[in-house]
């Protein structure tokens, strides 16, 4: 008796799923069509919210980059202290040619670039090498600054070619002045920085440092050094400091000078290196 209930069960279970099977059938098609027709909604949502994050990202990161406005000043030396060549064959000179271009392929949108000579006369006689704006827009993919960065380091290889480091006497205070001036000019700047390729040697009448066998403490000739330059906020690279026919101890009197002056002026001196290197990502 038993098993005949049984039996009955299952084939009354079975009826009822045959019944119910166009039913069950139905609600399964709806509900994985509602579910894909969902999905598919959510995953254009997805990819129309991600085109819009990159069209804002492309025209708002421009302009957050130009806000970041850049003064830039570089000062090659181009007297006869720096025309001595090395083991290598190359002079001073030539290696700080270099180093300016490397400097130059590096400048950020925005900036505004001067490039001034270090003679025997820098302050009283400017001599102006090159100066460029580079566009704010660096272009969706910062195609329009790397155009830039290529227009500005050819010019610099025209202009470099006509130089010869040919001044008998150093005036780096004057350079310095100079710099100082140039970078005082443009108000909107919110970055000031001053890259100076040169031994830092000065060389004039009243202060030499190439024939003393280690450089004063600042304090004892800060009289002698002219009126300190206006550089305050300014950060400073001075590169390519050799000590060639020095002794150490001399370039380290040579390094505590040039820190005690930046620091009376104001500025923030980053760099003191006989290097040559680009100072740094701009």
């Amino acid at each position: 008796m038993t098993t005949v209930r049984r039996r009955l069960a299952e084939i009354v279970y079975q009826v009822t799923a045959l019944r119910n099977a166009p039913q069950a059938f139905e609600a399964r098609y709806w509900r994985d069509f509602y579910r894909a027709l969902l999905l598919g909604a959510t995953r254009n949502a997805i990819t129309r919210l991600l085109l819009v994050l990159l069209v804002f990202v492309g025209l708002v990161a421009p302009h957050a980059r130009a806000q970041s406005h850049l003064d830039l000043v570089v000062a090659i030396d181009l007297t006869q202290s720096v025309a001595a060549t090395g083991p290598d064959g190359r002079s001073d000179f030539q290696k700080n040619v270099e180093g300016v271009g490397k400097v130059l392929a590096q400048i950020p949108a925005g900036a505004r670039l001067t490039i001034i000579g270090i003679t025997d006369q820098s302050f009283s006689e400017p001599y102006l090498l090159m100066r460029a704006q580079v566009p704010d827009d660096p272009g969706y993919f910062g195609e329009k600054l790397t155009a830039a960065r290529g227009e500005i380091v050819r010019a610099w290889e025209r202009r470099s070619a006509e130089l010869r480091p040919s001044f008998r006497q150093t005036d780096i205070f004057g350079a310095l002045e100079l710099a100082s001036q140039i970078l005082s000019q443009d108000q909107s700047a919110n970055r000031r920085e001053l890259v100076v390729f040169s031994d830092m040697r000065e060389s004039v009448p009243f202060l030499d440092f190439e024939r003393a066998k280690v450089v004063p403490e600042y304090r004892f000739v800060a009289n002698k050094c002219g009126e300190l330059s206006a550089l305050k906020n300014t950060v400073v690279y001075l590169v390519g400091v050799d000590g060639a026919g020095k002794s150490a101890a001399y370039w380290e009197s040579l390094h505590q000078f040039w820190r005690e002056y930046f620091q009376d002026t104001g500025a923030t001196l980053k760099t003191f290196t006989v290097l040559r290197d680009s100072p740094q990502e701009f």
